[in-house]
């Protein structure tokens, strides 16, 4: 009897999907996890060898002979928000089911990246960015993002590149060229189960308030703002830790920001008094553990379109652990924290005032239980299931 599976191929690109999995990777992960589960075929195409891999699903490395030959086994191929051209084109050329899931806005992002010896290499990875990304919204036939704030600046994509306009404008809201799956959540809230920080590494007490930066130190991130914020906080209240658990990047990438960040906690004396940069990443399926040890997740953002736009991954952390959220108002993510009432956003620039601001939060038991329920209702139909359920509808009934 012919064997009648649906086979899904998806493209991670660059992501590696191993045991240190960082940021939205994830989503190639889970969305393999869960189309597998729905019975069908799964492919995943990653750049090495995983050590995390799921059962049922089958694992290919990058090759560009083998990538045509999965694809035209292929009805649908996914790719993410920086695809790799050839595959796409091919899929493309083979008249393939194409979905990129856009969880980034790719050419927003790319403006960030100064790992480079010259000003060239810049432009030139920066325009090949723009190039995929726009090839990308040319050759889908689904494309599926985060929020709405990422869907209207993807339509406008869509309008420019006359891929969106009065010839396909007849649900006159374009659902049926873009829709909305938001990153998503592990289903079991993380359980406190010992002690990691307290009265374990010297300096830090069971009676501290713990605040925990999870996840990197970029020049996406404003992490000298917050040295200095700490370096207010260590004069006024000594039970304020900060804990940098990001700090060390699992591929070894330390940046211009991170050197510059642990200098001046070196400068103001701050090191293991009250801003700790544990040596090692965790890996993601022990990040709750840490996660769960903690009083508040906090990260900074400079006044660029990168935070403007884009969410970072970590507040999802925070939310799965029901950790009140700490970010100032240049994150696009802050109107939803203010909305839900979700933690507190820092909006006054100065960082002696925002030290202030988060010692009375510290000491506000209240607040912060009021902000855990809110945290717990807001977080109700975002389990990683229910947040990408329309990108499996669409693979199930396509």
């Amino acid at each position: 009897m012919e064997d009648m599976k649906k086979t899904i191929t998806i493209f991670s690109g660059l992501a590696k999907l191993n045991k240190n999995i960082v940021g939205t990777a994830v989503v190639y992960y889970q969305l393999a996890y869960f189309l597998n589960k729905e019975k069908m075929r799964v492919n995943l195409v990653v750049p090495e060898k995983s050590d995390n891999e799921i059962a049922g699903v089958n694992y290919f490395i990058y090759d560009q002979v083998n990538n045509k030959k999965i694809i035209n086994q292929s009805q649908i191929v996914v790719f993410g928000s920086y695809p790799p051209l050839e595959p796409l084109a091919y899929a493309a050329k083979k008249k393939k089911n194409i979905i990129t899931y856009m969880w980034s806005i790719a050419p927003l992002g790319s403006l960030e990246f100064r790992d480079f010896s010259d000003f060239e290499k810049r432009v030139k990875l920066h325009n090949y960015i723009i190039n995929s990304y726009n090839l990308s919204l040319e050759l889908s036939n689904k494309i599926f993002c985060r929020d709405a704030h990422a869907r209207d600046l993807i339509l406008g994509s869509l309008i420019s590149l006359h891929r969106a306009g009065i010839l396909n404008y007849q649900d006159r809201s374009f659902k049926h060229l873009l829709g909305i799956a938001p990153f998503g959540l592990d289903a079991i809230k993380p359980k406190h189960l010992k002690n990691i920080y307290r009265d374990v590494i010297p300096g830090i007490t069971k009676k501290d308030f713990i605040l925990l930066w999870n996840g990197g130190v970029w020049n996406r991130t404003d992490a000298l703002g917050m040295v200095e914020i700490m370096k207010y906080i260590w004069q006024k209240d000594k039970r304020v830790k900060l804990i940098f658990q990001g700090f060390h990047n699992p591929h070894k990438i330390y940046s211009p920001e991170a050197k510059q960040t642990k200098q001046s906690v070196l400068k103001h004396k701050l090191l293991n008094k009250n801003v700790f940069i544990p040596d090692k990443w965790i890996p993601y399926d022990e990040r709750g553990d840490y996660l769960a040890e903690s009083d508040a997740g906090i990260a900074l953002s400079p006044d660029i379109p990168d935070a403007n736009f884009l969410i970072k991954t970590r507040y999802y952390d925070y939310l799965w652990a029901e950790l009140p959220i700490i970010l100032n108002n240049y994150d696009t993510f802050a109107a939803e924290v203010e909305k839900n009432k979700l933690g507190i956003v820092l909006r006054d620039n100065n960082y002696k005032h925002q030290a202030a601001e988060i010692i009375d939060f510290s000491r506000n038991k209240k607040a912060r239980r009021q902000i855990k329920e809110n945290i717990r209702e807001y977080k109700r139909g975002l389990s990683w299931q229910q947040s990408l359920k329309p990108v499996i509808d669409y693979c199930r009934q396509s």
